[in-house]
């Protein structure tokens, strides 16, 4: 099963490389990272554009900045896991990358392609150790 987690950014230049670090040491086996970008004026977008291939799995840079909802809504459209998560919890409720199997596991998720709210029970074959 794969997770897709997606990192919107607004003028996160100082914290963006943090954060998809966080994700990328989370205990999780086959994880795809989008970070959208909401029309950065901080050099966020510089710094993105600057990464090596393959630094995260999808980077998409919104023109404008059109709200954290409207980078939501592109990033589940970019999404191609089984499971979305949003990245920013990591900041926004201090939670630590190694919590996100339990953090999914414990908590209901959306299946973005059918609109319905999906039972933790399923998830937890998602984290192979």
């Amino acid at each position: 099963m794969k997770l897709s987690v997606v990192i919107p950014c607004y003028n996160e230049r100082a914290t963006i490389e943090a954060v998809v670090d966080a994700v990328r040491s989370a205990p999780v086996k086959d994880v795809e990272m989008i970070v959208m970008d909401d029309g950065s004026t901080d050099g966020t977008r510089e710094l993105l554009k600057a990464k090596p291939h393959g630094w995260v799995d999808k980077i998409v840079l919104q023109e404008r900045n059109s709200g954290k909802g409207a980078a939501l809504r592109a990033g589940f459209q970019a999404a191609t896991g089984d499971l979305v998560i949003v990245g920013t919890f990591l900041t926004n409720l201090r939670a630590r990358a190694n919590r996100i199997p339990l953090l999914i596991v414990q908590h209901r998720l959306l299946d973005i392609q059918t609109c319905r709210i999906m039972p933790a029970a399923p998830c937890a074959n998602a984290f192979a150790q």
